[in-house]
């Protein structure tokens, strides 16, 4: 994605947000909660970005996962 360059001191403070509260997630959650967050955003981002119309891999691992990990990954997510 293209972002005008008078966005630039947003996306510089929403990268500073996204690193502490990735901190934070490590500290509270540990690192298992941290790369399933960092696995769900990516599966997102991919999801978006290529437009597809199926969402396989995201529901994959969204179903995959247990109850108490679906739990902490929608604490994590209602930080965002």
């Amino acid at each position: 994605m293209n972002f005008p360059d008078k966005d630039q001191p947003l996306r510089l403070d929403v990268g500073m947000l996204g690193a502490l509260l990735g901190d934070v997630l490590r500290e509270q959650g540990g690192e298992a909660l941290f790369a399933r967050v960092e696995q769900v955003r990516h599966l997102a981002q991919q999801h978006r970005d290529l437009l597809q119309e199926q969402d396989a891999p995201l529901k994959r691992f969204l179903q995959d996962l247990s109850p108490p990990e679906m739990l902490e990954v929608v604490h994590a997510f209602s930080a965002y």
